[in-house]
């Protein structure tokens, strides 16, 4: 037993010579220390070591160190296990409490095993709560003794497998990272301003470029976001699967915007038909590979192959637009410049970030942000490039329209004198048309009613004359023919015939005078008294003449006013009941004079109120009250005359007010003449 032990002692003794494994020391001066140079790395690729054999003395010589120049350890994309020893202790004098940071989130398992303490297991693909510090990253608090101890850490990544080891004393810790998230902020505060800028040009725009182009820093963002450890942390808190996918599936999409946006502003379709074919095909890849991450969620080395295949294909993606933009620079497209920086901008970045994941060039703050650097930078050249672009094509069609603006305007003055001559002979038939279409359709109409009018009016009289002749006839035969009764209701029947005769002629007569019209000044207080005497009416209704105050003098025709006022009273008389009172009263306003002629009859509806003034129109053309529709007609045509307007107020059930408004116009040679307001109304009966 004895032996053995001692045997395993010189053993341990080898292995820690052969290793050549050194302490760092940590002073007090220190306060954030690169770890990375003393890590030593022990590949596992059956992921079958656990750290009570990885930590034995026999594994010590299968350490191997991974650096020489102080960078951090990284193998680019690789399905192992890798274990990281490395061996600390501190100064006397040397705070011991301090924190370890792996600042790198696609790390999908990471166990951190330090002497004396419980091991932490964590990653991405373990809950939030498994992470000893509330951070984006990977940060375990860890004790030194001034004693060298070794400390391993063992990690596994569907992605690029980059373990970068930082040691940092608390405060110094805590004032790094609020510069590292106000830098972080910073750069998402600038994506999500030019997503939104260039959200509402879309908006007033409609340039289709505008949209692609959100659409890419949308994702394109997004998957820095996630990659960041942000959204983890943010976003989907609960959704450790969805987080080793989502980097990549959201870069996937970015991609396929980019190509879609390539495609567009270079116009491959037309110009570059190869390029925007393997553009597509690009697009279409990149698709699928989304979809299959999405599909891959929980198989850790489906989502690593599809990785290392995205990673490819954005290389020559890029390599794609790169040929299409030197294309279009060649020929003569000077508006792609930015377009082309932007993208040698993004490809040198993405070159970087692709040669790292491989393994190919070391991690430091340089690659391992180069992707997203790169991005600020081709972000920025995009939005100049549009606005380039748009300034180019806006000046091309400022040409365009400059040459056919003079060649039209030379076609315009050989045509302008015909045309011209076209417009106004045009105009000036057109317009004779339209008259006599106008006119065709008044007599059309007014035929209609007067053919309608004669059916009922005249008819109904025609019929009594005819009746009354049959009674006659059968009363001589039987010898009792009584001629007085039936030629007495004979006569009425013709008297309403005469009346109505006489109602049409009158129009006639009307007419012709409307021709020769001779004004005078009117005392209307005098003129409505004196009318109201000469003009007394067989009625059973109540006449009320209102009269104001003061002089109511207008220039008007005599012969039509009393027309015109007759046609009113008559009508007020014909359509109210028995014993109403029918009102005639005198109004001003500037400039004008009213008569009117208010009744409580039965009223008019307020969609025939101006059918009422047109010829041979009745509201009721079937009721018991007789007439031709002409009498408004009239008197509006009179008014018309005297440049004056009627108006018509009627509710139904409470009557109607017809008023004429004629100018008034006194003369200072004129003398004026008073009428004072009586007490009482004065009443015609």
């Amino acid at each position: 037993m004895e032996i053995k032990k001692l045997a395993q002692l010189l053993l341990w003794i080898c292995a820690c010579l052969g290793s050549q494994a050194w302490a760092l020391e940590i002073a007090v001066a220190a306060t954030n220390v690169s770890v990375s140079p003393l890590v030593e790395v022990l590949e596992d690729p059956t992921h079958a070591l656990s750290w009570e054999e990885v930590s034995a003395p026999e594994m010590a010589a299968r350490f191997q160190p991974q650096s020489t120049n102080g960078e951090d350890f990284n193998v680019g994309m690789s399905a192992s296990t890798y274990w990281l020893r490395f061996r600390l202790q501190r100064t006397t004098d040397t705070p011991n409490h301090w924190l370890l940071e792996v600042p790198y989130g696609n790390l999908t398992s990471l166990s951190f095993y330090a002497p004396g303490q419980p091991a932490v297991h964590t990653g991405s693909l373990f809950p939030l709560a498994s992470r000893p510090y509330f951070h984006r990253y990977f940060v375990f608090p860890l004790d030194l003794e001034e004693t060298p101890a070794d400390f391993y850490i063992s990690a596994t990544s569907s992605y690029a497998l980059t373990v970068p080891v930082r040691l940092h004393e608390a405060a110094a810790f805590a004032q790094k990272e609020h510069r590292d998230l106000a830098l972080q902020y910073l750069y998402y505060g600038s994506v999500l301003a030019l997503l939104l800028y260039n959200l509402f040009l879309f908006a007033g725009l409609r340039d289709v470029r505008l949209l692609l182009y959100s659409g890419y820093v949308a994702t394109f963002g997004m998957g820095i976001y996630a990659g960041n450890g942000l959204g983890r942390l943010v976003l989907w808190p609960d959704s450790p699967r969805f987080d080793e996918i989502a980097q990549g599936a959201l870069l996937c999409l970015a991609t396929v915007f980019a190509a879609e946006f390539a495609r567009v502003f270079l116009k491959t379709r037309s110009r570059f038909k190869v390029v925007d074919k393997l553009l597509l095909s690009s697009a279409v890849v990149c698709l699928l590979i989304c979809a299959g991450l999405i599909a891959s969620m929980g198989s850790t080395t489906a989502v690593s192959l599809l990785n290392r295949l995205f990673a490819s294909l954005t290389v020559l993606t890029v390599f794609i637009i790169l040929v299409a933009c030197a294309k279009a620079w060649a020929s003569g497209e000077r508006e792609v410049r930015f377009f082309l920086l932007a993208w040698f901008a993004l490809s040198l970045g993405g070159l970087v970030a692709a040669l790292r994941a491989f393994g190919y060039l070391p991690t430091n703050g340089l690659t391992a942000y180069a992707l997203q650097i790169a991005s600020a930078i081709e972000m920025l050249l995009f939005s100049l490039a549009l606005a380039d672009s748009m300034h180019t094509e806006r000046e091309r069609m400022q040409q365009s329209l400059s040459a056919a603006l003079a060649t039209q305007k030379k076609s315009n003055d050989m045509l302008h004198r015909s045309e011209e001559r076209l417009e106004r002979t045009v105009a000036q038939r057109t317009h004779a048309l339209s008259e006599a279409l106008t006119s065709q359709k008044e007599t059309l109409a007014q035929y209609v009613r007067f053919g309608s009018l004669i059916s009922h009016e005249f008819r109904n009289p025609l019929a009594i004359v005819s009746g009354q002749l049959s009674l006659l006839r059968k009363e001589a035969e039987l010898g009792t023919p009584r001629w007085e009764q039936r030629s007495r209701v004979m006569l009425a029947a013709l008297k309403r015939l005469d009346a109505l005769f006489e109602q049409w002629l009158r129009k006639g007569r009307l007419e012709g005078s409307l021709e020769t019209i001779h004004k005078e000044p009117i005392d209307l207080c005098q003129w409505l008294r004196q009318w109201m005497e000469d003009n007394a009416l067989a009625t059973d209704h109540q006449i009320r003449l209102e009269l104001a105050g003061g002089m109511h003098t207008i220039w008007a025709d005599p012969g039509l006013l009393a027309n015109a006022l007759g046609n009113l009273l008559e009508n007020a008389c014909k359509y109210s009941p028995i014993g109403t009172v029918v009102s005639i009263s005198i109004h001003r306003r500037p400039g004008q004079v009213g008569i009117a002629v208010a009744d409580e009859g039965a009223g008019i509806a307020d969609d025939q109120q101006q059918k009422v003034f047109e010829a041979f129109y009745r509201v009721a053309p079937e009721g018991p009250v007789n007439g031709m529709g002409l009498g408004l007609n009239l008197v509006k045509r009179i008014v018309e005359a005297h440049m004056g307007e009627i108006e018509l107020a009627s509710t139904l059930g409470q009557g109607s007010r017809f008023c004429i408004w004629l100018p008034h116009e006194p003369t200072a040679a004129q003398e004026p003449s008073t009428c004072t307001a009586t007490a009482k109304p004065e009443f015609w009966s």
